[in-house]
């Protein structure tokens, strides 16, 4: 069988098809990483106790400790959203893990998130017990223009008193 020679119309209109088909997919990949880009989020928030529930486990100070705190954001894509945080702490002499569950809230949206970490208690110079504590959180939901929200990132924070403490914040979005 003989071989056709292919005519330079033709050579043309190939090398035409395949620059269009190249642009095509190099589009599509530079337009999916800035889709899925991880945006940076931070905030801070301050908190009242709502209401805690202490249970001793034991005479050494190991205790289980249910709260609920809220308060509002301050910073990033949740500025002035209201925090509402529910969690459990497993502590013995104010030292141990904690973990939760965070919902900021605005009019009819929200931002769901679970968090976990850990929690120390030292003694401050006048004597008084300084509680900091620290971890990991990941998104868990959202609901209008957060819907489907993912990412994670750390906290840290501190007991300004009994019943209010302060955290900040800081991670990923997507």
């Amino acid at each position: 069988m003989a071989e056709k020679q292919l005519t330079y119309d033709e050579v043309l209109t190939m090398k035409n098809i395949f620059n269009k088909i190249l642009q095509i997919l190099l589009l599509s990949v530079f337009t999916m990483s800035f889709s899925y880009a991880d945006a940076p989020v931070s905030g801070k928030f301050s908190t009242a106790l709502v209401s805690q529930n202490v249970l001793p486990i034991d005479d050494r100070g190991h205790i289980l400790r249910l709260a609920e705190a809220a308060g509002i954001n301050k910073g990033g894509f949740l500025d002035g959203w209201t925090a509402n945080n529910k969690e459990i702490d497993d502590l013995i002499q104010g030292n141990g893990t904690q973990s939760g569950h965070l919902v900021f809230s605005r009019d009819k949206e929200n931002v769901t998130v679970k968090w976990q970490g850990s929690i120390t208690t030292v003694m401050g110079e006048n004597k008084q017990p300084m509680t900091s504590f620290n971890g990991n959180w990941s998104f868990t939901g959202g609901t209008g223009s957060n819907s489907g929200i993912q990412g994670g990132g750390t906290y840290k924070g501190y007991f300004t008193s009994e019943t209010e403490y302060t955290v900040e914040w800081k991670g990923f979005r997507k």
